[in-house]
């Protein structure tokens, strides 16, 4: 695996890499909120296994990339982040797909409605709409620091127990010193923007989609997938939903977590036009 960050970059964005002889295909991997590249080191090492090329960063200002903790000034901004990543995993493979969890789930969506010349694309657990209404000041209070701070640190309303029931993935997250469960106001409504944007132009996204649903999530509404996938344009859409599993499903007990990272190997390798047994399925 190689590591480094993009030259010339403003902030400095962190990559991490595996690139395999003879690939099937490119797999490039978007995090969520408040996390960072190298909590997907399960499923970067799942989908290495079954042949595919795999691309991580860490989106400004998260895990070892630069920038103000969860602030974006644009929501174009994270665009411009992964269009490096997408740059660096065409480099090694004519064969594309994009994989983004939660916020990285949304970034890759508003990114499809720039560049659709991907194999596929996954999302699990895309943010398209809180599971939760922020009480009244606090929008309040937001609306206001948008305009005179919109970088001052603020509380997320996130806890670590709302991302997994697994309880050493719990202990590993709430020890991770990248991992933080603050925002800013300017991300806030940047989100939002990019969100409604995402929502109205749902009809122009017409390559494969594979979604992966959690009933349970108490940080994104599960409510705003499901409605989102009946107004896809994509012919080629698959939704995987997981009953009781929490926001994280790759971080969620191993009965979730094996079947998802399998569903997603395997949609991506039929795809690619090569079956799941070559990536040792049973």
């Amino acid at each position: 695996m190689e590591e480094g960050f993009f030259e010339g970059s403003e902030p400095r964005i962190h990559w991490q890499a595996h690139a395999v002889e003879g690939a099937a295909a490119a797999v490039a991997i978007v995090h969520g909120y408040g996390e960072h590249g190298g909590r997907y080191m399960e499923l970067f090492r799942a989908l290495g296994e079954a042949e595919l090329s795999c691309f991580l960063l860490d989106l400004r200002g998260h895990g070892l990339s630069k920038g103000a903790r969860g602030h974006v000034a644009r929501f174009e901004d994270y665009l411009e982040d992964l269009g490096r990543l997408v740059e660096m995993a065409r480099s090694s493979s004519d064969r594309v797909f994009l994989l983004g969890h939660s916020l990285g789930g949304l970034v890759t969506l508003r990114y499809l409605l720039e560049d659709a010349a991907f194999a596929g694309a996954v999302v699990s657990a895309p943010y398209l709409r809180l599971a939760f209404e922020p009480p009244s000041w606090k929008l309040a209070l937001a609306g206001w620091l948008r305009r005179l701070a919109p970088r001052l640190p603020i509380p997320s309303g996130l806890r670590h127990e709302m991302l997994t029931r697994d309880p050493d993935r719990l202990a590993q997250v709430k020890a991770d010193p990248l991992y933080f469960t603050t925002t800013t106001a300017g991300w806030f409504f940047e989100a939002l923007r990019a969100q409604e944007e995402v929502r109205a132009r749902a009809a122009e996204i017409r390559l494969p989609l594979l979604g992966l649903v959690p009933l349970a999530d108490p940080v994104v509404d599960p409510r705003a997938t499901l409605e989102f996938f009946e107004r896809v344009g994509s012919e080629d859409r698959r939704l995987v939903r997981f009953e009781g599993a929490l926001h994280e499903v790759f971080n969620e007990v191993p009965e979730i977590r094996g079947p998802a990272v399998a569903a997603v190997r395997d949609w991506i390798l039929e795809r690619a036009g090569r079956g799941a047994a070559r990536a040792g399925a049973p």
